[in-house]
């Protein structure tokens, strides 16, 4: 059966969606990532959990209202990152060549004092504080770093996805260069905005608030859906149904209810597809002109359930196995995912 390729219109990449492709034969197994219950509570080698404090660098932000009055989350410097803020920017020929000292910052988000918990495990509330920690931090990167341009949140969940502490953890990274992914996204959002006097991401939520074949979740604020053009299966964006350029103008309502989604959203993937390893990225606003009116920040949540492959680094396009509505239907419990 011939496939079918769809655009997505947000990052103008094209995906290919080959349904014969799941029913392949398959030999390799891939190496599980233990679960909570496997786990203990607190671990004396992981250098995230209290009482081990003397292998970190340093706690730059600690926020109250943990157990016993003790902290919630944490914010240290990531200990081996490949950002530093400690040398002056410096540009580099060498004949044809270019290149720039790697200035920026990585700091690591400790999401809860317990090493076993997972954020689809934690209280309402926990998650909140975690949300309200990248926001402290996001704030402190554009707000002390002239020459940051692009500051992402991001989370590593899994052996599959690069993650090297089981800890529950995210990460915030501001650098001085501009992804060139980072802008090609901007100027689609800019180029629609100027063609439509609307925004992209919000004709994009309103068609699928009306649509409804690729909903996963929603709440008041926030909208749950597998993209049209997804790359892998499963994928879900998550974004607030009103206009909202910069992840720095959450309000304390939409963090309540951003929390709400998130664990929502990350939760149906752990009860449909068996907790697999993902990465989710927060892209909001890079800096420099007034973007506001034309970018919408929001959530991609990328399960690693299939492998990159020839296809894929020969030509920059991913091929899907599943179709996003039949995947957004196994996510709201209307379908199995496997065939009974």
């Amino acid at each position: 059966m011939a496939g079918i390729i769809r655009q997505n219109i947000l990052t103008q990449q094209w995906v290919v969606y080959a349904i014969d492709r799941a029913n392949r034969p398959m030999q390799m197994e891939e190496s599980k990532t233990p679960k909570s219950d496997e786990l203990p509570q607190l671990d004396v080698r992981c250098p995230f959990c209290p009482g081990n404090e003397e292998q970190l660098p340093g706690i730059l932000y600690e926020k109250k209202g943990g157990k016993n009055g003790g902290w919630s989350t944490r914010a240290v410097l990531n200990k081996y990152s490949a950002l530093t803020d400690e040398k002056d920017i410096e540009e580099y020929k060498m004949g044809i060549y270019r290149s720039v000292t790697a200035f920026g910052r990585n700091e690591v988000i400790i999401e809860n004092p317990l090493h076993n918990i997972d954020i689809t495990q934690m209280r309402q509330e926990q998650v909140e504080q975690i949300i309200d920690t990248y926001l402290n931090r996001y704030n402190y990167f554009y707000g002390t770093y002239s020459d940051i341009q692009n500051v992402i949140i991001f989370r590593n969940h899994g052996t599959a996805s690069g993650t090297s502490l089981i800890h529950p953890h995210s990460q915030i990274a501001g650098i001085a260069v501009m992804p060139k992914f980072i802008s090609d996204r901007e100027m689609t959002s800019k180029n629609y905005y100027q063609e439509n006097k609307r925004c992209l991401m919000c004709d994009i939520l309103e068609f699928e608030q009306e649509d409804n074949q690729r909903l996963v979740y929603q709440n008041k604020t926030f909208f749950c859906f597998v993209p049209f053009a997804a790359e892998v299966p499963f994928e879900i964006w998550i974004a607030p149904k009103t206009h909202q350029g910069d992840f720095k103008n959450i309000s304390k309502i939409e963090c309540s209810d951003f929390a709400d989604a998130l664990k929502t959203a990350l939760s149906r993937l752990t009860i449909r597809l068996d907790d697999p390893d993902y990465n989710y990225v927060i892209y909001s606003c890079s800096r420099g002109e007034d973007k506001a009116h034309f970018l919408h920040w929001y959530v991609r949540i990328r399960p690693r359930t299939v492998t990159t492959a020839g296809f894929e680094i020969g030509t920059g396009m991913h091929i899907n196995p599943n179709l996003p509505e039949s995947d957004a239907k196994i996510l709201r419990g209307e379908a199995s995912r496997l065939p009974d």
